[in-house]
């Protein structure tokens, strides 16, 4: 069968028309009755001509008619995977076929006089089912829209325009509706309409031409098959062929009679009779003999020629593959659909879903210069016709007549236990039928972003490519749909991408076919695939962003392929896609995936994944946005709490309980929120926030001036608030603690659907709220290591701020080493994508402060810049940063294992430099308000400085990237912490407006009784200042107490993880009543444990 002219219309096949029809005859123009085009547009059209020849537009050319320049004509081919890309069924081969000719629509352009100052008319003129014929189309880009028209606009942009609109369904002026099939009929027509347009013929002769020899093809062939249908149906006239032989047989006996009756003339009386009755019984004989051969020979071959359906017979599989394999279809990738006899509205929906939506990708790939002259994808269903009913095999022939793109497997029963061989027939089928590079086995059930798909193909291609969701722990079951008894290999299934989809490259599909009567069939088709290659040298690639396990994780703008969806599911995707190019209309995680390291062990193999693999987190404008939150929620609480106990006495004693609620209320529950229900609505929280700021400061601002009779003088309340009582480094304070606080929040609000993928820790580069935890925690140490000689905080003595200090490496490298060998103990399958794989969080910070405390804290700017820059220079000079990286570098030894935490030591070491730095510029700051007012401006003119920096190395080093800690991320880091410094330093000034609000309520030497719990003391609060009773009683209790709160914040999440299956609460309300109750516990004990260690 001849390939049509378009299938492969290149520049060649446009060069070789040119030869024969000289530009000079083309371009002579007549006159016309409105005076002949204008010079400009002659000359425009001649430009948009060269143009298109050599450039031309995908699917289409176009050219002038020899004597009217005004007039173009068009052809456009259906474009694959479209309604329009006619076909027809290939019948004279065993199996089933379809050569895809697709649709050659002629069509029109009339460019007026003046063009291109006034846009064209456009006219179809055959038959397509989306355009009326020879009707003016209404189109942005035509004569109905001329104040949208654009000069600039080329010829090749008005037939791009006409090709994407004919691909689109959206209603116009001209347009018709109907249904695919209709169109895909037309489409089959269009060749013959076209040949009857002699303009046609006469402009694109070569196309006619190519059209004129294709249809005799397929009419001789056609012919030879109807003879051979002529010579049945002959054979079975008569009632459905009953009678046929018994017609026969009654002629050759009339016959024999006849001869009888004509020997009767020469032969005597005494032997006529005899010879007359052997004659007859002679011929009753034949007519028996021959009735019983013909019923016995061709009633059964009758009965199976009308049963049977076309499709590969045993023995086609095992027939060698053609020498000439360039003469097979040529197609980049083969798309392998498993579906069922019964599944037909399940593959309409496939076909009208994401099978559509890749037709539009194809177009874009087909510009690129890798998918140039030739196929991209082709899709087939594979189905089992064996032990079908006539019925079901009738509707299947008439689907296939329809669509052409279904695989008839004839010896096959479809079913699951003959998935592995159902699999294994295909890709024999495919290994006949294409010259491809790539095969995808999906499921029915899985949805394919193919352009992703493609995109990301392109960049790990492999001839020996093995691609998917790889499974290395999965135990043999024994009972059950899945139940594997002949698996004897080891206790554990050997590697294997999971079946809801894979990609295998050709060499390993060609192992398959060759070696067919080799491989054992084991139950499980995925796991027949991964024992066949397994001990090969294979590219296995694990790619979390295939959701193809059993049941789907969850929904993913990353995912390429997710799996076990309903068909009502594959319509949301499509039509999010269409309308939001998203596959999610919100992200959100059924459970987590894992990291799969292919050159560990197979028990060691499986570790969780981060919730945020392949995520690329958020933008760095709302990661500063949400960090405003912290300071915004204590500045109001400080306002506010005071002004709700005007009138009483606020001292620390009273109302313990109620303060504390007051406390959570204003603090934490705003960083819970905007992690979980309001993690979209940033802004809002913030604006409220403010409003309520604004609204309260008025009224301390009114009580102030108008309603408080014993008001202390400005002069006097700033005389107090600088006094050494006043603690000015209460903002470390509140910076520690709210880090503590989204940290605890984080660790298990991301186990919760509720919680945003992009703000869950980024895989390699990137940004978001979880990779900036450690960062904050080595800020913060370095600026308590510089605050604690300040006067105000300076309450140990050198020898026991020593031991403090060694005592904390320790306990921190204890926690550290205990934490990786309850693991181990407990085999919990872990992530090892941050640290490594018995690297961790606390030995990060163990080893930091030993190294602090062996260099010293002198040079901190020195030490800093040394340190980053010798870094940064290996990871970006000796290949560092992509071994670090590396998903497939081996893990073969301690230093391999923990790579990433080690090296990342040197980015963090630079970070608290810089940081000290910074901390001790703020150190020299007296205790004048006016001071700290400067050097809070003076922050963030460092931090602007820092930014501009950071944004300079994003783009000679590349984006920031938490894992290995380098430059842009130490800078970005030490932006968001520089800042976050600067509004808790701007909290502290600003709260005191409610402090001076409230200065005549507050009282000195007070002697209360007071009832924690089960006991009754005394209590003496004559050393009470007044900001003392102001500050907030939940940040002092965590921040004297920040290490036991996040102990016991990480065995509530474990606790919590034990007795609730995090992945089924899929509730928001819910997930985030569970975290608000979690973290309103973890507060309440440290603040009762601080308040029972002053029990006297």
């Amino acid at each position: 069968m001849r390939k049509v002219a378009l299938k492969e219309y290149d520049i060649e096949v446009i060069s070789d028309w040119l030869i024969r029809k000289s530009l000079a005859n083309i371009f002579q123009t007549t006159t016309n009755t409105m005076g002949g085009p204008s010079v400009t547009a002659v000359s425009r059209l001649k430009k948009d001509y060269a143009k298109l020849m050599k450039d031309p537009v995908p699917f289409v050319i176009a050219a002038p008619l020899h004597s009217n320049i005004l007039e173009w004509h068009y052809v456009i081919r259906g474009a694959p995977q479209t309604p329009y890309e006619g076909y027809y069924y290939n019948r004279f081969i065993k199996w089933t076929f379809a050569y895809f000719a697709g649709g050659l629509y002629h069509g029109k352009l009339i460019f007026p006089p003046d063009f291109p100052f006034k846009p064209p008319s456009i006219f179809m003129i055959t038959p397509s089912g989306r355009f009326q014929t020879n009707t003016r189309l209404c189109l942005s880009i035509s004569d109905f829209h001329p104040d949208t028209w654009n000069p600039a606009w080329t010829v090749s942009t008005i037939i791009t325009g006409l090709l994407s609109f004919m691909n689109d369904t959206a209603p116009t002026l001209g347009s018709v509706t109907s249904s695919d099939a209709e169109k895909r009929s037309l489409a089959r027509k269009s060749r013959e309409f076209n040949l009857k347009d002699r303009i046609f013929c006469e402009l694109f002769s070569d196309l006619a031409k190519e059209i004129r020899e294709e249809l005799a093809d397929e009419q001789s062939k056609l012919s030879d098959e109807n003879t051979v249908d002529d010579a049945t149906s002959l054979r079975r006239s008569g009632e459905e062929g009953d009678y046929a032989t018994l017609t026969y047989n009654l002629v050759v006996l009339a016959g024999v009679v006849l001869i009888a009756f004509a020997l009767d003339m020469k032969m005597t009386r005494r032997t006529l009779v005899s010879v007359r009755m052997l004659l007859i019984l002679c011929g009753c004989a034949v007519c028996v003999i021959c009735t019983i051969t013909l019923l016995l020979s061709c009633s059964c071959d009758e009965r199976d020629a009308l049963n049977a359906l076309p499709g590969f017979a045993p023995y086609s599989l095992l027939r060698p593959r053609s020498s000439k394999i360039v003469d097979l279809p040529s197609v980049y990738l083969i798309i392998s659909i498993m579906s069922s006899p019964s599944d037909s509205a399940v593959r309409t929906v496939i076909r009208n879903t994401w099978l559509r939506s890749s037709s539009r990708a194809w177009v874009e790939l087909a510009h690129a210069s890798k998918f140039a002259g030739r196929r991209t994808f082709r899709h087939v269903f594979s189905i089992g016709t064996k032990n079908l009913s006539l019925l079901m095999k009738e509707r299947l022939e008439e689907e296939n007549n329809l669509f052409g793109d279904l695989i008839f497997l004839e010896n096959l029963s479809d079913s699951y236990q003959n998935l592995a061989k159902k699999t294994l027939l295909t890709l024999q089928a495919l290994h006949l039928m294409y010259k491809f590079q790539f095969l995808l086995k999906v499921d029915s059930d899985s949805f394919v972003r193919l352009k992703g798909l493609m995109k990301a193909l392109k960049d790990i291609e492999h001839p020996r490519l093995y691609w998917g969701f790889l499974d290395g722990r999965a135990k043999p079951k024994r009972k059950g749909k899945w139940a594997e008894k002949d698996w004897v290999i080891c206790d554990r299934y050997v590697p294997y991408q999971l079946g809801g989809g894979y990609v295998l490259s050709y060499k390993l599909v060609d192992f398959f076919v060759r070696n067919m009567d080799l491989l054992k069939l084991y139950r499980n088709e995925d796991v027949s695939v991964g024992a066949w290659l397994a001990g090969l040298s294979v590219r296995y690639v694990h790619d979390p962003r295939f959701d193809t396990e059993f049941r789907s994780r969850g929904c993913n703008n990353q995912y390429i392929i997710t799996h076990s969806q309903t068909p009502e599911s594959l319509v949301k995707f499509y039509t999010s896609l269409v309308n939001t190019g998203k596959l999610c209309e919100k992200e959100y995680r059924i459970r987590p995936s894992y990291v799969y390291d292919c050159a560990m062990h197979r028990l060691q193999g499986a570790h969780l994944e981060d919730s945020s693999l392949f995520y690329n987190g958020t933008c760095q404008a709302e990661l500063i946005l949400w960090q405003l939150i912290a300071p915004f929620s204590i500045l109001l609480r400080n306002i506010a709490v005071p002004w709700i106990f005007v009138g009483f006495r606020f001292a620390l004693s009273n109302g313990f309980w109620l303060k504390f609620s007051l406390d959570f209320l204003f603090i934490v529950l705003p960083i819970i929120l905007s992690l979980t229900l309001f993690s979209d609505h940033i802004s809002v929280i913030l604006l409220l926030e403010l409003v309520a700021l604004l609204s309260l400061i008025v009224f301390s601002l009114c009580e102030y001036c108008f309603i408080a009779r014993e008001k202390p003088t400005l002069y006097q309340i700033f005389s107090q608030v600088v006094d050494d009582q006043h603690s000015p480094t209460k903002f470390v304070t509140y910076m520690r603690t709210m880090v503590l606080i989204a940290t605890a929040t984080a660790i298990l609000a991301v186990d919760f659907d509720v919680f945003p993928r992009r703000f869950a820790k980024t895989h390699t580069y990137g940004r978001s709220i979880m990779d900036v935890g450690t960062a904050s925690f080595v800020y913060c140490f370095a600026v308590v290591d510089v605050f604690k000689n300040f006067p105000s905080r300076n309450k140990f003595s050198s020898a026991q701020r020593n031991i403090r200090k060694h005592l904390s490496a320790a306990v921190l490298l204890c926690l550290g080493f205990g934490r990786t060998l309850i693991l181990h103990l407990l085999k919990y399958p872990q992530q090892i994508v941050e640290y490594g794989v018995h690297w961790n969080f606390f030995i990060t910070l163990a080893c930091l402060r030993t190294v602090v405390q062996l260099l010293g804290r002198r040079f901190h700017l020195l030490f800093g810049l040394v340190i980053i820059s010798v870094y940064q220079y290996l990871l970006s000079e000796k290949d560092l940063q992509k071994w670090l990286l590396s998903e497939s570098a081996p893990r073969d030894n301690l230093v391999a294992m923990n790579r990433e935490g080690i090296f990342s030591l040197f980015g963090y070491l630079s970070l608290y430099y810089f940081a000290s730095s910074i901390a001790s510029f703020m150190s020299s700051t007296g205790i004048r308000l006016k001071s700290w007012f400067c050097k809070t401006f003076q922050l963030l003119v460092i931090a602007i400085f820092l930014f501009f920096a950071q944004k300079s190395s994003e783009i000679f080093l590349g984006p920031p990237s938490r894992r290995i800690a380098n430059l842009p991320y130490v800078l970005e880091m030490l932006v968001f912490n520089t800042i976050f410094m600067a509004s808790c330093l701007l909290v502290q000034l600003a709260s005191i407006f409610g402090w001076a609000a409230q200065m005549p309520q507050f009282s000195v030497g007070i002697r209360v009784d007071f009832f924690p719990l089960i006991y009754q003391f005394h209590i003496d609060f004559a050393d009470e200042s007044p900001f003392e009773r102001l500050k907030p009683c939940v940040l002092d209790s965590l921040n004297q107490y920040g290490m036991q709160f996040f102990l016991l914040t990480n065995i509530l999440t474990g606790f919590i993880n034990l007795i609730i299956s995090t992945i089924s609460v899929t509730d928001i309300y819910h997930s985030t009543a569970v975290i608000i109750v979690y973290m309103f516990t973890s507060c309440a004990a440290i603040h009762v444990y601080k308040r029972l260690r002053f029990i006297p």
